[in-house]
């Protein structure tokens, strides 16, 4: 049985879902979860997702703070699920993230060499994670890709061919994913 560990780039899964699906489009999470799992073979087990963001902040503005803390609620509640934060620098509304590839970086690595997975499966686009797939699969472990090919949400070359794995995320396919709430 290989086990399995997720890593999301928040960011960047919530550019590509609305750039491909519009703004109000809610992907099923714990359903995109499963299916990335299940998806090349049967023997395979979820050890963990981890969601890697960083979040508004209440003095950025009031409303789509209220509106994030619902999510982060749900993503809460989901099945082995964890979230992992960066930080937001910068003054609203031309903020950036920080912290996000490292903490990416630093957990597929961490827990490659320590076994708690076999198969690391990626959703993200930066190129700043290429050195952490390689050593990960220097460590014995496969790498999968899921990925956008949109203007706002590509994907750095460079990530696509470290990757033992690749798998476009299109609309047709998040079209049959949507969270009904």
């Amino acid at each position: 049985m290989s086990r399995v560990m997720i890593f999301l780039d928040g960011a960047y899964l919530l550019k590509g879902i609305e750039e491909l699906m519009g703004q109000g489009w809610r992907l099923d999470y714990q359903g995109f979860v499963e299916y990335l799992t299940k998806k090349h073979e049967l023997g395979r087990e979820l050890c963990r997702t981890y969601f890697y963001n960083a979040w508004l902040r209440q003095s950025d503005d009031a409303a789509r703070y209220a509106q994030q803390q619902k999510f982060i609620s749900y993503l809460r509640r989901l099945s082995y699920f964890e979230l992992r934060d960066g930080r937001l620098a910068g003054a609203w509304p031309n903020v950036r993230q920080k912290g996000v590839d490292v903490r990416i970086a630093l957990d597929m690595v961490r827990m490659a060499y320590e076994g708690n997975y076999d198969v690391a499966i990626l959703v993200s686009g930066d190129s700043d994670l290429v050195e952490a797939v390689k050593a990960v699969k220097d460590n014995g472990k496969h790498v999968e890709l899921w990925y956008f090919d949109t203007p706002n949400a590509r994907t750095a070359d460079e990530l696509h061919n470290a990757c033992d794995v690749r798998n476009p995320i299109t609309r047709e396919w998040l079209a049959s994913r949507e969270h009904k709430r």
